[in-house]
């Protein structure tokens, strides 16, 4: 399996404007109660909300992600039962 294709960066939007870009303390990033920034429309959130006002673009990265993972397991299982004629992956 090719571990590289799990790998996503999902870009959280302001709920505002839908800007990307957000200035935030790196010290508290790790935080849910960091504070982010849009300097687009000035709105500011916790990091906690960000991600709740973004929950729809994260559960289509997640989708995409587990689409590729069963596509590879299949894929993987179908190879390594080739020729067997007692198993049959569907």
């Amino acid at each position: 399996m090719n571990e590289e294709r799990y790998s996503r960066q999902i870009s959280l939007l302001c709920p505002t404007c839908g800007h990307n870009q957000f200035h935030f303390e790196e010290d508290d990033a790790d935080s849910d109660d960091c504070i982010f920034e849009c300097p687009h429309c000035k709105l500011t959130l916790t990091k906690a909300e960000l991600i709740e006002r973004n929950s729809e673009i994260i559960d289509a990265g997640v989708d995409g992600m587990v689409e590729d993972v069963l596509t590879d397991l299949t894929d993987a299982l179908k190879k390594a039962f080739r020729g067997n004629q007692h198993i049959e992956v569907k």
